[in-house]
């Protein structure tokens, strides 16, 4: 008997057909032309979505009726005995051993470092060439600073900033194996953990990042733990288990440590600590203390990271970062108003913008793709210069509310359509920066030229590349968040909350393109709701 499609396959299939259609165009445009030009383009971009949508509806409802057929099962154990050493017996041990070994090509390769433009502004403001801000997290500032002076005392900066990468990278290949563990222990079929270990270990993206400095891959692989622990505590919540609180303890461990790595990871912290309250309404229920107990252990590292954001730094003498970041949106769309409405623009409007960005720079200056030359020209204004600059971003918006959303969307429309080339690789220190004491040894160039082209090319060769798509990845993540959904499956939606959370960040933040780093939590996000989406055993073999 045919059934009806349910709104969680009706809801991606309409978001993934908006996306191709608009995609295109702003990649073709940097606008909505292809789709509002004429008349013509409306009902031909109109018609494409209709089909895309109804392909789309016919393929997600094919896939959640396929994976919401399986049943649990007792997965079958390896045969081959060292695969069966490496996946069941130690899945630990055995991904460290093996990721070690697959990730040495490229800490040899970048030695001493990938480095990244925020990482010379953080060694800087560490080693105090420059003032210590919080634009950049002061933690993780410190981290670097702390290997490259214990570096300098044993007379090599090249080891210094070396040994974070080998911090970092242990840090990476620790949450991995971990990784490795619960899905062994969430019974999953050794053939999906074997393509997931050979991922991490094969695919450039995670070798290469590891030995870049670059705050985003220790964020993300706490971030990782923190999505499982996540879902130990809905395990636990659900089966009344005693580890419940030592889950919660460690929770509350990697929810500070984000928050310290990324200051945006507040916003993950709190609406995820609601997330673990509202899954377990019903166990709270049997007790006053019980709520309290969790509260306490889950709002505990929130207080924690606001005394030290407040109190801390300041007594550190770590001045605040400039708010203009929190303004990339309003500021393309201001921008974009001035390069395309010029003459509506009055002398009056002029002078309260000029208050807080150069009016006379803003078209010239503006990036569809990137809001990073207009926040560094923010003026830090009076906030009575700001609240009328405001009065007049919502007054310009009722005059034409199109460009405003063309700015945005042109801004993070790489984030959800997939045809888009995102690639970005680390090989090489900055040349242009005027502190450098840093040097990549001669005798490893061509060595590390042969090494920068190979992963170039892999991420970029055709059929490969879209696992470095991070389009794709976002969309993993939602056809597995709604079909939890619908299998009602609480605890995967739940613990979906980060990473929702983590996609409303990147589109209010000032880019995406040449930051697919910003996506990572995504991409290890939709690696641990495998289990979820697709049934397993929830015993050891």
């Amino acid at each position: 008997m045919k059934r009806k499609s349910t709104w969680q396959e009706h809801l991606p299939a309409a978001l993934f057909s908006f996306f191709l259609v608009f995609g295109y165009s702003f990649a073709k445009t940097d606008s909505w032309e292809y789709i509002f030009g004429s008349m013509k383009d409306f009902l031909a971009s109109a018609l494409a979505g209709i089909l895309l949508y109804m392909v789309f509806l016919w393929g997600i409802r094919c896939l959640f009726d396929r994976l919401g057929q399986e049943e649990e099962h007792i997965p079958k154990p390896v045969n081959n005995k060292p695969l069966s050493w490496f996946l069941d017996r130690r899945p630990f041990l055995g991904a460290v051993m093996f990721l070690t070994a697959a990730w040495c090509p490229y800490l040899i390769a970048q030695y001493p470092a990938g480095m990244g433009h925020d990482a010379y502004s953080q060694l800087n403001q560490a080693l105090g060439y420059s003032q210590m801000t919080s634009h950049h997290p002061p933690f993780h500032t410190f981290w670097i600073g702390f290997c490259v002076k214990v570096g300098r005392r044993l007379g090599s900066m090249n080891l210094g900033i070396f040994l974070y990468v080998l911090t970092q990278a242990a840090l990476a290949v620790g949450a991995i194996a971990c990784f490795m563990w619960w899905l062994r222990q969430r019974g999953m079929s050794w053939k999906l953990r074997l393509a997931v270990l050979l991922f991490f270990g094969f695919f450039p993206l995670f070798p290469m990042y590891a030995a870049t400095v670059i705050k985003d891959v220790p964020y993300s692989f706490v971030y990782l733990i923190y999505v499982l622990l996540f879902l130990e505590i809905a395990k636990d919540i659900r089966e009344e288990k005693q580890e419940l609180w030592r889950h919660l303890t460690v929770f509350g461990g990697c929810s500070l440590l984000l928050m310290l790595l990324r200051v945006n990871g507040i916003y993950l912290a709190v609406p995820s600590a609601a997330g673990v309250l509202l899954f377990g309404k019903k166990f709270w229920k049997k007790g006053r203390k019980l709520l309290l107990k969790a509260v306490f252990l889950l709002f505990l590292p929130v207080g924690i990271f606001l005394a030290y954001q407040d109190w801390l730094l300041p007594k550190l003498g770590v001045v605040p970062g400039s708010i203009a970041m929190a303004f990339s949106i309003p500021f393309q769309q201001t921008a974009r108003y001035a390069r395309d409405y010029p003459e509506e623009v009055t002398e009056e409007e002029k002078a309260i913008i000029n208050e807080v960005l150069d009016y006379d720079y803003l078209a010239t200056l503006y990036n569809p793709n990137l809001s990073d030359p207009l926040t560094y020209m923010y003026r830090d204004p009076e906030k009575e210069e700001l609240a009328a600059y405001f009065q007049l971003w919502f007054r310009q918006f009722l005059r034409h509310p199109g460009v405003y959303v063309e700015a945005t969307m042109n801004n993070v429309y790489g984030m959800f359509y997939p045809g888009v080339d995102n690639t970005i690789i680390f090989f090489d220190l900055l040349e242009e920066y005027g502190y450098n004491n840093f040097e990549q040894p001669r005798a490893l160039a061509a060595y590390r030229q042969k090494m920068a082209a190979f992963t170039e090319g892999a991420l970029r060769f055709p059929g490969l590349h879209l696992l470095n798509n991070m389009a794709l990845w976002v969309w993993i993540f939602l056809l597995e968040f709604f079909f939890c959904w619908k299998e009602k499956r609480w605890d995967a939606v739940v613990a979906g909350i980060p990473a929702l959370m983590t996609i409303l960040v990147c589109i209010a933040g000032p880019a995406i393109f040449g930051h697919p780093r910003y996506v990572f939590p995504i991409v290890l996000q939709a690696l641990t709701l495998l289990p979820s989406s697709v049934r397993s055993e929830r015993r050891l073999i």
